[in-house]
């Protein structure tokens, strides 16, 4: 079955790759729609009336009400995106212009495109910002609830898993305490809505970077928004795809979720990022990475100079699960044993600062490599990371 599935990305033959928390392998059958609507034609939404604009019409209804399905939400809850990043940038300002100067709480171990954002509107007055830092990570849900303020509009904005440590966070937990409290909860499900299921429905706004664990193309994503959300929000990027009318005075622009999308959906890299999804359910992702996961935190244990970043584990509340993402201290080097490893073993995983600086930073670490596997990996790849990353680090002297 693991050579069935690996025959399916082109792009791994003859390869390892364990980088799939920055970007997600597309399948064949992806990248075959991708081409195959480019070549008939592909073209965008709200614009006209021929032939090739209805189809495109179909198209996009077509895939809305499949991801609306996919996640148990209406077709109206989901815009299109081109990405977390943006969808985020989006999300922050939109709030901003509802509510004035609201506190949104975050912590240090989110990665860049929701601190980035936030860190830009804390610093020109418009939010207040609190970053809970490390000792606040293992009891989050229970910190929060005690973060609520009598005329001040509280937001939480976090990521399923971290970014740094690679663990779920309780999400019906946190989204109890933030509706018990009346705070908005914003949640990034980029990195596990291909490996755990998501609920989207415990949010009021969350957001998925179509090319990450869903495989999908680069500069796709999904934005959902709760009706609430929907009617009290606006979007304050006005852009020639979610207007109605425009004057020399004045915009008009459309209601509903669309008024989200910015510019031209991706019409054909919406339908790609369809047949990935479509991929996924029809093979056991979420105990084949499972499986993957124990087999490479056992293979570590066998490396004495190598420990995985975990340096909260003994206080947390429950027992938090780790997603298919480890990241590994090292102590030294770590951008040369990612390139040696590569050379050498052709092992690809990624290194440094994780887009989450402040995160890796304040665990005390500065060099690390991070292990994120998918569905097209298998044990036999984990062993051969094991046996390249202990060569590599006696090469050091390790």
């Amino acid at each position: 079955m693991n050579d069935q599935i690996r025959s399916h990305f082109p792009q791994i033959q003859g390869s390892i790759y364990l980088d799939s928390a920055t970007k997600g392998l597309m399948p064949q059958s992806s990248i075959d729609i991708l081409v195959n609507s480019y070549r008939s034609g592909s073209y965008t939404v709200r614009k006209a009336l021929h032939t090739m604009a209805r189809s495109a019409e179909k198209a996009y209804f077509d895939t809305k009400t499949f991801f609306g399905n996919h996640f148990g939400v209406a077709d109206d809850q989901l815009a299109w995106m081109p990405g977390a990043d943006v969808a985020l940038t989006q999300v922050f300002h939109s709030l901003v212009a509802r509510y004035d100067r609201p506190r949104v709480i975050t912590t240090i171990f989110e990665h860049h495109s929701i601190l980035a954002p936030l860190l830009h509107l804390s610093e020109t007055k418009r939010i207040d910002l609190t970053i809970l830092d490390t000792q606040h990570e293992p009891c989050l849900h229970q910190f929060i609830g005690t973060l609520a303020e009598e005329g001040k509009q509280i937001i939480v904005a976090l990521g399923h898993t971290t970014q740094v440590l690679g663990l779920y966070r309780d999400i019906d937990a946190i989204s109890k305490v933030c509706r018990e409290n009346n705070i908005l909860l914003v949640v990034d499900f980029s990195r596990t809505a291909g490996q755990h299921p998501v609920s989207l429905k415990k949010t009021d706004i969350a957001v998925i970077d179509g090319s990450i664990d869903l495989l999908g193309p680069t500069g796709t994503g999904l934005l959902y928004v709760s009706n609430t959300m929907v009617k009290e929000l606006e979007n304050p990027f006005p852009t020639s795809g979610n207007i109605g009318k425009v004057t020399t005075t004045r915009i008009d622009r459309i209601s509903g979720i669309e008024k989200f999308e910015l510019g031209t959906p991706d019409i054909a890299g919406m339908q790609a990022l369809r047949t990935s999804i479509q991929f996924l359910t029809e093979h056991d992702t979420i105990s084949h990475r499972q499986n993957l996961m124990n087999h490479l935190v056992d293979r570590i244990d066998e490396i004495p100079s190598v420990s995985i970043v975990d340096p909260l584990s003994d206080s947390y509340c429950g027992n938090p699960k780790r997603s298919s993402i480890v990241s590994l201290n090292l102590g030294f080097h770590s951008h040369d044993v990612a390139l040696y490893l590569d050379e050498l073993y052709k092992v690809q995983v990624r290194s440094g600062l994780l887009c989450s600086h402040p995160g890796v930073l304040a665990v005390d670490i500065e060099e690390t490599i991070q292990v994120a596997t998918h569905i097209y990996n298998t044990t036999s790849d984990i062993d051969t990371f094991i046996t390249g990353l202990q060569a590599v680090m006696g090469m050091f002297g390790e």
